[in-house]
């Protein structure tokens, strides 16, 4: 196809960084999620790893400050399972050339195992919209980043019920953040049985899934053209974690 000639964009990918969450028997997925990375050229990627088991809000609060103190532009969060394609490096710098002259803050979540992801092959359509993450994979703006941890992210997270990813979406969609999926997803869910995120459950994998190269793929898509998403948690479960005054977003 014709958009194998294009050269992927060394910039972008220089121009991030990418932290891995870990649990002590999976350091060798973690590894070599790390160094898949720095292969594309990447230039700084830590990977936390849990090794006095505090908990996977301990380990990715870690991860999210991090982060938030880089100089880079683009700001990536991973658990160790999260499994890239083949070429993923493509995928990335396709879809973030579609999202980076959005004004204000944005995410894109690089995994998604609702339905909609089947509607939006039916439509034709390459991407997802909504309020709603999976902490597999995601990318953001390190300025968005920066504004989480901010405001959202200190004396919370490691006391707060539930796990790390609803605290992470709860943030996206109190303030109104658009979070954007591609379709086919770049990354899947490797290990939904073992989830570092204390939410294992076996059916939480992509339906539409790179299976071959991200070469293979069409990535221009218009992103105007997005299924929206209806959101997955309500202001209830926001409220019951994070009881924001008006405008606190």
């Amino acid at each position: 196809m014709g958009w194998q000639a294009f050269v992927v964009g060394v910039d972008m990918l220089e121009a991030s960084c990418v932290s891995i969450i870990a649990i002590p028997s999976r350091m060798a997925e973690a590894e070599a999620l790390r160094d898949k990375w720095l292969s594309v050229g990447v230039p700084s990627v830590h990977i936390f790893n849990d090794s006095e088991r505090r908990g996977v809000n301990w380990n990715s609060n870690c991860a999210w400050e991090w982060l938030s103190e880089q100089e880079s532009e683009f700001s990536v969060f991973c658990t160790d399972d999260a499994e890239p394609c083949k070429d993923f490096e493509y995928a990335v710098e396709r879809t973030v050339s579609a999202l980076r002259a959005i004004s204000g803050h944005w995410a894109v979540s690089y995994l998604n195992w609702t339905r909609f992801q089947t509607v939006a092959v039916e439509r034709g359509c390459g991407w997802l919209v909504g309020d709603s993450l999976y902490d597999q994979c995601w990318l953001a703006p390190t300025r968005t980043v920066r504004k989480f941890v901010r405001e959202f992210v200190p004396n919370r997270i490691i006391k707060a019920e539930g796990s790390a990813d609803y605290f992470a979406r709860a943030f996206f969609k109190v303030s109104g953040i658009p979070v954007y999926s591609p379709v086919p997803a770049p990354f899947q869910h490797a290990e939904p049985s073992r989830s570092s995120l204390g939410n294992a459950n076996k059916t939480r994998i992509c339906r539409e899934f790179v299976t071959g190269s991200a070469f293979d793929i069409d990535w221009t898509k218009p992103i105007s053209e997005a299924v929206r998403l209806p959101s997955f948690m309500s202001n209830k479960e926001v409220e019951k974690w994070f009881p924001l005054k008006d405008g606190a977003a």
